[in-house]
């Protein structure tokens, strides 16, 4: 059917708002793919004390990318596999900024296996190695001879259990910083020049009352360099014991 001149004239008027708004929508369309204010270059990360900046950026891969192609979500995955993470929040402003805002784990004390130390957290898990820490309290692993099976990331319900148990004696005992740990024996530490089995956190006072009536008994006695085990109701003691 051929369309008539006059139809045609007629039809025009009613299409050209649509030409043209599809016209102004491809062109802004263009400039906001286009112009390099929607490009991130400077993101900004907060919240971090231990984890460097360039490592935060380097795995969120972020830099240089268009802020309309950047899924938050997806960033926030890839920063929350960092081992010292514990949250991480992303959000965005346009036209082009982005903020990564961790929390870190937060390390209590530190775990030794041979010469490698680790911050660990208080559910047990290792954080990066350290080699110098403040932390107050030590866990020296007797189990393990290397650290070569253990990696940043890792936790262990037993090592959780160790940590808050250790945390529980260095409170109780004082002045007893170092502890050390086996799977078959729990906690030991020396007091006073004795070792001390101590197990874990269950009747942790009620030991810690035990171990010094023993202690006193053992001092009036003069005994030295003996074996005390406390994660008995009746504690014991043995000499010339070797460590296990």
């Amino acid at each position: 059917m051929v369309r008539r001149r006059g139809a045609w004239r007629r039809e025009l008027p009613g299409r050209l708002p649509g030409l043209t708004l599809a016209i102004a929508s491809g062109a802004l369309l263009g400039y906001l793919l286009a112009a390099d204010d929607f490009y991130v270059f400077e993101p900004r990360v907060e919240g971090n004390q231990v984890i460097p900046t360039e490592q935060i950026l380097g795995i969120s891969q972020i830099q240089g990318y268009h802020i309309f192609f950047i899924d938050p979500q997806k960033v926030a995955l890839a920063v929350a596999a960092l081992p010292d993470v514990a949250q991480v929040q992303v959000s965005y402003r346009l036209p082009h900024h982005l903020t990564i805002r961790v929390q870190e784990r937060e390390g209590v004390l530190t775990w030794q296996v041979g010469d490698q130390r680790f911050a660990v957290d208080a559910a047990g898990t290792l954080l990066s190695p350290r080699q110098e820490t403040t932390l107050p309290v030590t866990i020296q692993d007797r189990d393990a001879a290397t650290a070569g099976g253990l990696k940043p990331g890792q936790r262990v319900a037993e090592r959780a259990e160790a940590v808050a148990a250790a945390r529980t004696y260095a409170g109780l005992l004082g002045q007893v910083d170092t502890f050390e740990y086996a799977q078959a024996e729990g906690l030991s530490t020396r007091v006073d020049g004795h070792r001390v089995i101590l197990g874990d956190a269950q009747a942790a006072e009620a030991k810690i009352t035990l171990l010094r009536t023993l202690l006193e008994r053992l001092a009036e006695k003069g005994i030295v360099g003996a074996q005390i085990d406390v994660r008995y109701q009746t504690p014991y003691y043995r000499l010339g014991v070797e460590d296990a």
